[in-house]
């Protein structure tokens, strides 16, 4: 069996999660405050994605959750310039409770 996943970021888009199997997981991009630098922002989106995946149980519902905290981490990445954007993982909660995305 391909247990692959398929992690595509989509800038302003969002971002599709697939997997063999799997309905295609549809993430969207949260909305900053601000954009002041965008650089870095797909990598932040990884990295965090990765981590939260690692220490999930790595269903399908735990995946498409480290989905929408890769991409509201990354959004608040662009605020500021280089890694400076970075906030805790309550103000990431937060602005995913919020729902303020991108469409």
């Amino acid at each position: 069996s391909n247990d692959s996943l398929i992690i595509t970021t989509l800038g302003e888009k969002g971002s599709l999660i697939a997997k063999k199997g799997e309905n295609i997981i549809k993430i969207p991009a949260f909305k900053p405050d601000k954009v002041i630098d965008e650089t870095g922002a797909g990598d932040a989106y990884m990295s965090i994605f990765i981590y939260e995946f690692l220490k999930s149980s790595k269903d399908w519902k735990s995946i498409e959750n480290a989905g929408y905290l890769a991409s509201c981490g990354a959004s608040f990445l662009v605020e500021k310039k280089g890694p400076q954007g970075f906030q805790s993982k309550e103000m990431v909660l937060k602005r995913i409770k919020n729902k303020n995305y991108i469409y």
